[in-house]
């Protein structure tokens, strides 16, 4: 059994935690490259520029080296602490927010030239857009 949470009683759960951008400390170009991004997403629809969000992310591949216990009756499934690593892999999301669009890419390899790689497969209808403008970009 677990302890309680003293906040609002229920268990404590320490491998839960939120994520969120922390700016730094009194900073004008952070608020600055975030109300860019915001001004971009106020932006109507135009077939000839669309909007098209890219966002990628790295993943540890992972194995389970005992089989887990099957959950039961007021009992979660079991896994063991230890595991075997299986490498990496690149995970890379595109949509179209304005349009209800979007597309998933999983890559083997870290490899450079990320928007490129999932636009290959798309007819080529990202990268060959008219403008590309980044928002945020350093």
């Amino acid at each position: 059994m677990r302890a309680p949470n003293p906040q609002n009683g229920g268990p404590i759960k320490p491998w839960l935690k939120q994520r969120y951008c922390i700016p730094p400390q009194a900073s004008a170009r952070f608020v600055y490259h975030m109300e860019e991004v915001l001004d971009v997403y106020r932006r109507r629809y135009c077939p000839k520029r669309p909007l098209v969000c890219l966002d990628e992310v790295s993943m540890q591949l992972l194995a389970d080296t005992l089989a887990p216990l099957p959950m039961g009756p007021d009992q979660p499934r079991r896994e063991d602490y230890e595991y075997t690593r299986k490498g990496t892999a690149n995970v890379f999301m595109l949509c179209a927010p304005l349009v209800g669009w979007r597309h998933v890419r999983v890559r083997r390899f870290t490899h450079q030239g990320g928007l490129r790689a999932c636009d290959q497969g798309l007819g080529g209808a990202v990268v060959s857009a008219r403008r590309c403008h980044r928002a945020g970009a350093r």
